[in-house]
């Protein structure tokens, strides 16, 4: 496609919280200067963009529970191989025979209850595998289970290079949907890195760097920070932004200045694994004040070769200290076949997926005074079985790839099966978004 010349651009037809439907400006016109980044080139639209409208589930389509039985064997969703004979779906916006979500990449519990949920949607429906575009982007999941779009936009925008990866509305960005964890930051954006940036998305959905200067978001992308592929990131109630990169630890203010916290020496030191700290996901907790860290080490390297998992924390001022560890095999009171997900509850409490040496994943709660993981969720898998709701140590999960508490205490859970699970303060476990 030419570039010279070309003076189309998309605008966006308002939508609550949402950049939901496109339209192209009418050729020889050309975009308001505060839709591109320096240096950006115009584009022409795909036809596919301008009749791409976003998709949303805000139609009751039930009005109880409803019961999956593992003989039904739907081939994107509920597979019968794997799925126990008690999934109780409790959203009453979905449809099993028609799932919403494509892959559910990563959540996050808003300040209304709300989910934030990064994903693609209907790609199953809308031909994603026959090559026609797809939806991906944002969605929010009401307390009511209602979904509606923070931003997405056509998936034939990612990798193309007409479009920048921030200092835009997110549908016109390449933005890819398989992100890194995110985490709600205190002005109700979230924070996330992406390649090696960080990135956030404002409630209003517009892609930001962090630090939010033009110069970041320059035609050649190219970061001004020193992260090289950062894995996970969390905002502090002074600003700053902590990111955990590999073994190092950085920490960045909002104009963009970065300072190494914790380095080789202290995260990846020489010899024995257990001592070493890993930023997998990293949650602040406004209790305490500190930010959390989890991980693990898969050591291979005899004799000790294991599963190496841990949380630390670490204080304002860079003061790390392990509040956990365990390992696949071995003597330790603490057998975990791995962590994933970690969340922080309205009193300070830890919440993390583990799992199961010889099968299945569990919901557990760090006892600090004993540095004592505590059972909440999940059982031991019986055979292939990894997806059954009902009582909480009656349920059956497969791994964690994000999890997060809402202000009532609901732990959401966005399980590798491709679902969301959720867990009741009085302790049952349902199917709540596909």
């Amino acid at each position: 496609m030419g570039l010279a010349g070309l003076v189309v651009c998309m605008m966006l037809a308002p939508a609550p919280g949402a950049d939901a439907q496109v339209q192209a400006t009418p050729k020889g016109q050309s975009p308001p200067a505060r839709d591109w980044p320096p240096g950006w080139k115009l584009y022409e639209p795909y036809p596919e963009e301008l009749t791409f409208v976003v998709p949303q589930a805000t139609t009751k389509v039930a009005r109880e529970v409803r019961t999956r039985k593992s003989d039904i064997t739907d081939k994107h969703k509920f597979k019968g191989a794997v799925m126990a004979d008690r999934i109780l779906i409790d959203n009453p916006y979905l449809d099993p025979d028609d799932p919403f979500f494509g892959v559910p990449r990563q959540i996050a519990c808003l300040s209304d209850g709300s989910v934030a949920v990064s994903s693609t949607a209907k790609s199953y429906k809308e031909g994603r595998f026959a090559g026609t575009p797809y939806a991906t982007g944002f969605w929010r999941i009401a307390p009511d289970g209602a979904i509606t779009p923070i931003a997405a936009k056509s998936s034939i925008m990612e990798n193309s290079p007409y479009y920048p990866v921030c200092g835009m509305p997110y549908s016109k960005t390449k933005i890819r949907d398989d992100i890194r964890p995110m985490t709600l930051a205190p002005d109700g954006s979230l924070l996330f890195p992406y390649e090696s940036s960080i990135l956030r998305l404002t409630p209003g959905g517009r892609v930001e760097h962090v630090p939010n200067r033009a110069e970041f978001c320059a035609a050649d992308n190219r970061p001004k920070v020193p992260f090289n592929e950062p894995e996970a990131a969390a905002q502090d109630p002074r600003g700053n932004v902590w990111v955990a990169d590999g073994c190092t630890l950085w920490r960045m203010t909002l104009d963009g200045a970065v300072t190494q916290v914790l380095g080789d020496a202290q995260m990846c030191p020489a010899g024995e694994p257990e001592h070493w700290i890993r930023g997998s996901f990293l949650a602040w907790d406004a209790v305490h004040d500190e930010l959390v860290m989890s991980g693990g080490v898969l050591w291979l390297k005899a004799p000790k070769t294991n599963y190496y998992s841990m949380i630390h924390r670490v204080k304002p001022d860079g003061t790390p200290r392990r509040v956990f560890l365990g390992v696949k095999v071995g003597r330790s009171a603490f057998r975990v076949d791995g962590t994933g997900g970690l969340a922080i509850d309205s009193t300070g409490t830890i919440y993390f997926g583990a799992g199961i040496p010889g099968g299945g994943y569990q919901v557990m709660r760090l006892d600090e005074t004993k540095g004592a993981p505590v059972l909440v969720a999940g059982a031991p898998l019986p055979s292939n079985v990894n997806h059954g709701d009902g009582p909480a140590r009656q349920a059956h999960f497969e791994r964690f790839r994000s999890m997060c508490i809402a202000p009532d205490g609901t732990l959401f859970m966005n399980d590798k099966n491709n679902v969301i699970r959720k867990l009741t303060p009085a302790g049952q476990v349902t199917t709540w978004a596909f």
